[in-house]
Formats: C-alpha cells, sequence, structure tokens
C-alpha cells in the first residue's frame, strides 16, 4: 500500500509538469535555428532567418523557407508564448525579464536584438483578414519584460529590418509531449491493474 501511494504521488506530481522549447539544428550542427515545442508539436524557424524580407519575398521562395515552412497562425503564436511562460500579453512585468531573455535566446536575438541593444525578437505573420500582419514583439527592457502581439498591425507589403517572419512546420519525428493528465489515467489504470492482480496472489 505505501508503494502505491509513492506511485500515485510520482504520479500526481505530473500534473505540475510543463511541455517544454527546446532548441534544435535546422541545416548545420550547431546553428540553433529551429525552436521544437513539444507540445504542439510545431517546429518554429528562428526569426533572423527571415529579417528583413516581406511576406511576399518569403512566399515567393527566398531564403529557401516556403516549401517546408508556412505562416503561423494568430492562436499558434499565442500559444507558443503561452508554453513560453506569458501569462499575459502585452504588459510589461518584471517577472518577464527571465522569460523575454530565454525566449530571444532560442529564437538567437540575442546580440542582434530588433530594436536596439537589448534583447528584444521580432516577427510578423498574416492576420486572419489576410490583409493585414500580425506583429509579435518579445523581450526585456532595463527592468521588465513582456511578450507583444499586435493584431492586423501592419499592411502585407510591410518590411522592416527588425522583423523575421514567424513561420512553423511539424515536427517530422512527432515529439509531441502527452498531456500530464493523459499519463496520470493510464498510471492510475495501471497500478489499479496491479493492485487487483497481487490481490488475487495474497
Amino acid at each position: 500500500m505505501k508503494k502505491f501511494m509513492l506511485v500515485l504521488s510520482l504520479l500526481l506530481g505530473l500534473q505540475t509538469a510543463h511541455a517544454a522549447l527546446v532548441a534544435e539544428d535546422y541545416s548545420s550542427v550547431g546553428d540553433g535555428l529551429i525552436t521544437l515545442d513539444t507540445e504542439s508539436g510545431l517546429e518554429w524557424l528562428d526569426f533572423t532567418a527571415t529579417r528583413g524580407l516581406t511576406v511576399s519575398q518569403v512566399l515567393s521562395g527566398m531564403g529557401g523557407y516556403s516549401a517546408t515552412f508556412r505562416y503561423a497562425t494568430r492562436s499558434e503564436i499565442q500559444e507558443l508564448l503561452a508554453h513560453a511562460g506569458f501569462s499575459t500579453l502585452n504588459t510589461y512585468a518584471p517577472e518577464y525579464v527571465t522569460l523575454g531573455q530565454a525566449f530571444n535566446n532560442l529564437f538567437n536575438s540575442n546580440g542582434s536584438a530588433c530594436g536596439g541593444s537589448l534583447p528584444w525578437a521580432c516577427a510578423l505573420s498574416i492576420s486572419p483578414d489576410t490583409q493585414h500582419l500580425d506583429l509579435i514583439n518579445v523581450g526585456v527592457s532595463l527592468t521588465e519584460g513582456g511578450a507583444f502581439l499586435f493584431p492586423n498591425y501592419a499592411p502585407t507589403d510591410y518590411q522592416h529590418e527588425w522583423y523575421g517572419s514567424a513561420l512553423v512546420r511539424v515536427d517530422n519525428n512527432g515529439a509531441v509531449v502527452p498531456e500530464p493528465s493523459a499519463i496520470l489515467l493510464l498510471g492510475i489504470g495501471l497500478l489499479a491493474l496491479a493492485a487487483k492482480r497481487q490481490q488475487r496472489q495474497g
């Protein structure tokens, strides 16, 4: 019984587990141009890979990414930012400094930040109405950090040296982390079967 309670406690601890954002290589060892969201199974291309290109340039094949990547939807961007730990968007907060720095490290924006010397990751994506672009800014000021999503902010021909494109593709390896609740239910079921078998043998 003690063993059962110990294992159950460990399984309950999985409820607080979080999926991870993991840096991966794209075309060469150590380039770190991919960020895998293990919960959604989406691979995100580094924002700096398409920095300065317009949407039409990316879609026409400039950079060579349009064959395997597509523009992220607004909901996918919101999901990514939530998985990165930003529970509230479009606000500065001291507790977001570490998150902003970590996000920038993943998207290779540290040292080549948009908007100045402080680390900011900046990207654009096509709005749901297809007539505008959503802008994404994630980073830190001197004492605060934040993740900002500006819907329908710019025309589709918008171009700026600070902004890349928010491009995604589905992870080919299918590395999606199971929901903690699913793992918990599976574990409880296995424990129940083991307990029943032990009773029969006893």
